[in-house]
């Protein structure tokens, strides 16, 4: 139920209004972490 109240949160505050920009908005944020996670050396190895 957390996750529900979480997304609809972050739906609200990224401004998007439909469930396809916030899949869109999603995936941008899931890339650009994904991004940052290759540029930083991983320090668990």
């Amino acid at each position: 139920m957390k996750a529900v109240i979480f997304c609809v949160t972050l739906a609200v505050l990224t401004g998007c209004n439909t469930w396809s920009g916030f899949g869109r908005d999603l995936q941008h944020l899931g890339k650009s972490i994904e991004d940052r996670a290759k540029e930083s050396p991983s320090t668990d190895k």
